[in-house]
Parts: structure tokens; C-alpha cells; sequence
């Protein structure tokens, strides 16, 4: 059921009825009595959702029985537009009394669910590799998603205006990539846990799904039973059993010329089920990079080589200008005349 449509967005309601739990075999939520959390999701920077049949996290949610609306839109525009406030101000608005609140987005959908925090009165929020901008006057070194900057311009929204002071905020990244810097554009939130995910990439989500564990952390930060040094323990060991995770370190490795853990890390790729379309695609980027690497290595050797034999020649030619310099300034030295009628010495 919609509760909004905008021109920019639209926002859609999905809470379960008794029969519908019934019909499916859903228990009740954790804290039923009170009515359970509600989750407020946020959609990528994927196609947009307005017309789709599910929205982001809709299946997950409906599966566990917890209540949610998700907001939809009708283009790709990091929420730069005010129709997004109205829509939060539809959700705040509908809202049951009570209910605990939880944003949840990845990557254009992390910044939404940061954005509405504060206009929804979070008490979480769950942001997968969010972004603080993509405006590049505010971050002039990101290189991704340069067509959607040029076509957004100027931000509209400044994120931090908006973000739950209140929230306990979980953010999902990988500290080796471009998302580490625009995690450090935010500034200190007194409830900010960042779980960081070495070699996850872009997708945190999808080696979390892959290691088993995802659903487990969405409930947990649902029903506000995170244990963050637990889960910073667990996340390090379980990303091992991710396709996702093998896939990024195998190129990392090859980009760093290590070749011999690149075809490793391909190896546990094809192990854990990685597709053949998926484990084409990794093969390929590997010897392209090692090759690239390969041919910038040559480069640099040769390059190295013209260097020695330029800085050679020139000490050959200052050493024969110096020579000649001094040959010049030296008087010569002539042998006596001979021949010459010796002088008499009588005055």
C-alpha cells in the first residue's frame, strides 16, 4: 500500500497482519507486545524502484515478520531533491506510537537511511558503504559514479544536518578502498560503530549473505541486542566463506603483483561455488592486471636503463669540457732557441 507518491518518490507500507502471519507460518516479532521494530529502507543507486515489484529488503523483512516501508524512487539522485522530506514527513506521520525505528540502505541507499535518521527519529540505523556526498565540490577525490555527480550538481541536503544525534549508527565498509574516505568525512557521533570489512569492496552485504551472518546482524540491530565487539571478532573470521570477499582480494592481489595469491584466492572463488560467468570475469581482470603490471615493470626497467646511460653520457661530456677548460688555462711550456747568437752579458 502507498502512503505517499511524489513526483520523485514514492513510499510504500508493508506491515503484516495477524492473517497473513498465519497464512504464512510467520511467528510474531520480538517484543510483539509492543508491536515489534519497524525497518524504513532506502533504495541504491541501482535501476529505479518506483515501478518494480519489491523494493529493497522487502523479501528479508516480509520473510521475518517485521513491519516496514520502503521508500521507491523514480530516479537515481542520492535523495537531492525536497520531495524526499515529504515523503519521511508521510512516514513520521503514519507511524505507530512507540514503535522503535530502524533506516536501513546500502551504498545511495546508506546516505538515505543516515539522511532520514533524523527526520524519522531513528533509534538505529543500518548503512552499508554510505557516502557522505558525491558532490565533487565536497569530495573533489571520488572517481565513482561521475555521470550521476555531473547530472545531480550541487548537493542539496548537508547530511549532517540531518543525522539522529540519538541513533545508534552501524556502519559497513571496506577500509581499502574509496569508501574509507568518505567514512572519515562524517563527523564523531558519540553512537557510531563502524564494522569494517577488509577486501569486502562495495558490497559488505553481499559477503555478510554469503558468510551466513547478515540475517543474524539485521536482527540484532532490529531488536537492539548488538554486541559490536563480538560482531567485529566474528565479521573478521566469517568473510572467509564469501565468493564476494575471494573475488576482490584475487584482483587486489594481482594488482599488487602477487600472483601466486591472486590464483589462490581465484581457487577459493571456484571452491565456494563462484559461477563460471563470475569466475571468467575474475580470470580475465586477474591477467590484465598482471600483465599490466608486467608491462609497467618493463617500463620502469627500461626507463631506468635511458636514465643510466643519459646520466653516463653527460658525466663523459662534463668530464671532457673540464679537460679541455684546463688545457686551456695551463701557459705552454716552449724549449729554448738554439740557434739564437748568444747575447754578451757586458754592457
Amino acid at each position: 500500500m502507498l502512503i505517499y507518491e511524489g513526483a520523485d518518490y514514492a513510499v510504500r507500507k508493508v506491515f503484516l497482519t495477524q492473517a497473513d502471519r498465519q497464512a504464512k507460518d510467520i511467528a510474531p516479532p520480538a517484543g510483539a507486545a509492543e508491536g515489534g521494530p519497524v525497518v524504513v529502507t532506502f533504495p541504491h543507486a541501482g535501476p529505479p524502484t518506483m515501478n518494480a515489484d519489491l523494493a529493497f529488503g522487502e523479501v528479508f523483512l516480509r520473510r521475518k515478520g517485521i513491519d516496514a516501508y520502503h521508500v521507491i524512487n523514480a530516479k537515481v539522485d542520492w535523495f537531492q531533491s525536497p520531495d524526499i522530506m515529504r515523503a519521511l514527513a508521510a512516514i513520521r506521520a503514519d507511524l505507530p506510537p512507540g514503535r522503535r525505528i530502524v533506516t536501513y540502505g546500502s551504498s545511495m541507499g546508506g546516505y538515505g537511511a543516515l539522511l532520514g535518521s533524523g527526520p524519522l527519529g531513528a533509534a538505529a540505523v543500518l548503512a552499508a558503504a554510505p557516502q557522505f556526498s558525491i558532490d565533487r565540490a565536497a569530495v573533489p577525490d571520488e572517481v565513482r559514479w561521475k555521470d550521476h555527480a555531473a547530472r545531480i550538481g550541487p548537493f542539496i541536503h548537508q547530511i549532517e544536518d540531518h543525522i539522529s544525534s540519538d541513533a545508534r549508527i552501524y556502519t559497513l565498509h571496506d577500509p581499502r578502498n574509496y569508501d574509507e574516505r568518505q567514512i572519515n568525512m562524517f563527523a564523531p557521533h558519540p553512537h557510531w560503530t563502524q564494522l569494517r570489512l577488509p577486501y569486502s569492496g562495495h558490497t559488505p552485504l553481499m559477503v555478510l549473505q554469503q558468510s551466513g551472518v547478515l540475517t543474524e546482524l539485521i536482527l540484532d540491530i532490529c531488536h537492539d541486542r548488538m554486541d559490536s565487539a563480538a560482531w567485529r571478532a566474528r565479521l573478521h573470521g566469517v568473510r572467509r566463506q564469501s565468493r564476494a570477499y575471494w573475488r576482490v582480494i584475487s584482483v587486489h592481489a594481482a594488482r599488487m603483483e602477487r600472483a601466486d595469491f591472486a590464483w589462490y584466492s581465484f581457487a577459493k572463488l571456484k571452491a565456494l561455488g563462484g559461477t563460471p560467468k563470475e569466475c571468467e570475469g575474475i580470470r580475465i581482470s586477474i591477467e590484465r592486471n598482471l600483465d599490466l603490471r608486467r608491462r609497467q615493470a618493463e617500463s620502469r626497467a627500461h626507463m631506468a636503463r635511458l636514465k643510466a646511460e643519459r646520466e653516463a653520457r653527460q658525466a663523459l661530456r662534463a668530464e671532457r669540457q673540464q679537460h679541455k677548460a684546463v688545457s686551456k688555462a695551463t701557459p705552454e711550456t716552449r724549449a729554448p732557441d738554439r740557434t739564437a747568437a748568444p747575447q754578451d752579458p757586458t754592457p
